[in-house]
């Protein structure tokens, strides 16, 4: 495996520019950071739009309405400290590449997206991920894919970071850190295994298959619930 960018290669490479998002479909084996801790197969049952199933579609207002709100809380929080002297970059983008060698090829893999920003805070860097809630939640718990997808960011830029919490109803703030270290052991034994499963199946045009949560539940995991490729996976 190639060695994984420095902090310094990866600044050089920061824009801001919306390649990345949220209606940007990554091509063959790039994949979006905020999927890699969810679904192995809706990343690729994306690029083919013939297997959506509209009836689910029309069935998410709800969603679209909450991830609405979700934007404007970060684009807010975003603003209040976009002139913060410690503040590097809104939103830079990342290409983290790493190689994976199936079925006796090398392929680079691209993790793709924005951090939602990047301090600087005695000397150090720090990757800053925000997370909307639906209500304040003084006893909650933070999401192990939220950790996840912190760590992608972290790995690209070889830095410690946190996760920013805030409640729609109230605002209130909650922060939980997570170093670098554990960010690199969570690459290694989760995050890389997980792509390269995504990747393999991708190298032999075939779909990955269906997680245990997911098919369990016979479409009734949270994920597959209102998913416009549940029909596709289920019937």
């Amino acid at each position: 495996m190639k060695a994984l960018p420095t902090a310094s290669e990866q600044l050089s490479k920061i824009a801001l520019s919306n390649q990345f998002s949220q209606d940007y479909v990554p091509p063959k084996f790039h994949y979006r950071v905020s999927s890699i801790p969810y679904c192995i197969r809706k990343p690729i049952l994306r690029r083919s739009p013939d297997w959506v199933d509209l009836s689910m579609v029309e069935k998410q207002p709800d969603q679209w309405q909450a991830a609405h709100i979700g934007t404007m809380m970060h684009q807010a929080l975003q603003g209040d400290i976009s002139g913060s002297k410690h503040v590097v970059a809104i939103e830079p983008e990342i290409d983290l590449i790493f190689d994976v060698e199936i079925d006796d090829k090398k392929l680079d893999i691209h993790l793709v997206g924005h951090i939602d920003i990047l301090s600087h805070i005695d000397n150090k860097l720090k990757v800053i991920d925000i997370k909307a809630l639906k209500s304040s939640g003084l006893n909650y718990t933070p999401k192990q894919e939220h950790f996840l997808q912190l760590a992608v960011y972290q790995v690209a830029m070889q830095c410690d970071g946190e996760l920013w919490y805030m409640a729609r109803d109230t605002g209130e703030e909650m922060f939980y850190e997570q170093d670098l270290a554990t960010a690199q052991s969570l690459m290694a034994m989760t995050i890389i295994p997980k792509v390269s499963i995504m990747a393999q199946a991708e190298l032999r045009e075939e779909l990955p298959p269906i997680p245990l949560q997911h098919a369990s539940k016979q479409g009734q995991f949270w994920e597959c619930r209102y998913c416009e490729f549940s029909s596709f996976c289920f019937e």
